[in-house]
């Protein structure tokens, strides 16, 4: 019970702490808040199904306990339920106070139930707490601003549905905005979701702001979905030269696509050593786990 409990902190421990849990469990121990350990280990291994029947347990005799209203939100989040996402996460807001990552999904839901006041002032409220995040110019935020900072967040977290919905959303205000055209270019390929609708989007942005390592990048993203593998090749060579010339060095994305594309091509190899380039520069969190995943794809016999 105790180790079990002690790994439940441990990164990369999660069905180690489960397992001696679940044994602590068998031989009687009485281990308080167990559903609550379990949800958040759950969240943890990418199992929703599992937290959300965990969490449930846990308000069910514990009704304070902020993760699991977080972590129902967030799921809730993840499969299109905004109402229920609104319910958990303002349970949570409730209890913990104002955080940002929780009014992005807060302010974006009740913005997708037709709810603009209570949406807009949930985005806004991250610029009171945290004038940063505001115009450089120090004016108000009006929506494409506050839907902007949403957009960033909501790809960063891999929200693709939501990052979607936002980026739609701006191209509806600013449709030759070079930056909405590749930021909504850019959900969709990581989505997988509408390539053709992608690779038009990035070939606008292209046109709108040429020679952009960014953009060029997202057009060649664009192409791996399409399947069109020699111009992905020839588009994302001409972004490691842009880049360079540029004297860009956070270069892991465009390093990770280039290791898809070479997997793509059956060149196993070649994507390893660029999926390694990636991992030195570094990458985000999601991006490294999903690298290192690949990697171990590509050692397989």
């Amino acid at each position: 019970q105790l180790l079990g409990v002690s790994l439940a902190d441990v990164p990369g421990a999660e069905e180690e702490s489960l397992a001696l849990l679940a044994g602590a469990e068998a031989e009687g121990a009485h281990i308080e808040d167990l559903p609550c350990m379990r949800g958040m280990l759950y969240m943890r291994l990418q199992r929703p199904d599992d937290a959300e029947r965990q969490f449930h347990e846990c308000l069910a005799v514990r009704p304070d306990f902020p993760p699991a209203h977080l972590g129902l939100g967030i799921l809730a989040d993840d499969r299109g339920d905004d109402a229920g996402a609104i319910e958990h996460l303002e349970a949570y807001r409730d209890q913990e106070g104002d955080q940002p990552g929780v009014l992005i999904r807060l302010g974006v839901s009740y913005l997708r139930t037709g709810h603009e006041e209570e949406g807009l002032a949930a985005l806004g409220r991250i610029v009171e707490l945290d004038p940063t995040f505001g115009p450089r110019d120090g004016s108000e935020p009006g929506e494409a601003h506050l839907l902007e900072m949403a957009s960033f967040f909501l790809g960063t977290v891999r929200a693709h549905e939501d990052a979607i919905w936002v980026g739609e959303r701006l191209l509806d205000l600013e449709p030759d905005n070079a930056i909405y055209n590749n930021n909504l270019a850019m959900a969709y390929a990581d989505a997988d979701e509408n390539p053709k609708r992608a690779w038009k989007l990035a070939e606008r942005a292209n046109e709108l702001d040429p020679d952009n390592p960014g953009h060029m990048d997202t057009l060649g993203w664009t192409l791996i979905r399409m399947e069109k593998y020699e111009e992905a090749d020839a588009v994302l060579r001409r972004t490691l030269e842009l880049a360079e010339a540029a004297g860009r060095d956070d270069l892991s994305e465009v390093y990770y696509h280039v290791g898809i594309l070479k997997q793509r091509q059956g060149q196993e190899e070649e994507a390893a050593e660029w999926f390694g380039r990636a991992l030195e520069n570094p990458p985000t969190p999601w991006l490294e786990a999903e690298i290192h995943r690949l990697l171990g794809d590509t050692e397989t016999p």
